[in-house]
């Protein structure tokens, strides 16, 4: 039995290399879901630091850009990631990759 044991992203704050490499990664597309509700102006994100800002900015880079398959650093899927339960974010966020 040879598993391969997943990584840390330490220090690692592109959502692209977190999906595609052999990291851990937490969940945190339901942030996507709450920005979109909301619909407000401006979004203030009062965090510790290492408390991934930066991860959650990047993740919203991808889901936002809007040529993906020009973009080289897109992700290439969302298979690897569960934007919650509702079938309308879920959608909405599979037609951004």
């Amino acid at each position: 039995m040879n598993t391969v044991m997943k990584k840390l992203a330490v220090g690692e704050s592109d959502f692209r290399e977190i999906i595609t490499g052999n990291y851990y990664y937490v969940d945190k597309t339901l942030f996507i879901k709450d920005i979109i509700d909301r619909g407000d102006k401006i979004l203030l994100i009062p965090r510790p630091r290492r408390f991934g800002k930066t991860l959650n900015i990047s993740m919203l880079k991808y889901f936002y850009d809007c040529c993906p398959e020009t973009n080289p650093t897109s992700p290439p899927s969302s298979e690897n990631i569960q934007p919650g339960s509702d079938n309308n974010y879920k959608n909405l966020f599979d037609s951004s990759f």
